[in-house]
């Protein structure tokens, strides 16, 4: 979810310009690009200890939101309770 005024870095796969920054023109913004990526990734680990992204979800289909966003909360509180990301210094 992106707020009103919001960017976030992407891809040349995402096309609207309005909401994604392309970094890859930009030889000096590689290196934080890279940073910033390593971070996403971070919490796509986190993630995966649940098992939520790798195994094949085997309930109603209804439940898989509701599992989902209980794993994302999860991973936001321990984030937020003593399991930090790294900061990423942009400027």
């Amino acid at each position: 979810m992106v707020n009103a005024g919001e960017t976030t870095i992407a891809d040349d796969t995402y096309k609207d310009a309005a909401y994604f920054i392309y970094p890859s023109g930009f030889p000096d913004s590689i290196a934080l690009q890279k940073r910033i990526m390593a971070r996403h990734e971070t919490i796509n680990a986190r993630l995966k200890q649940f098992s939520v992204l790798t195994k094949p979800f085997r309930h109603r289909l209804n439940l898989h939101p509701i599992c989902f966003h209980a794993i994302a909360n999860i991973t936001q509180l321990m984030i937020l309770n003593g399991e930090p990301l790294y900061r990423v210094n942009l400027g």
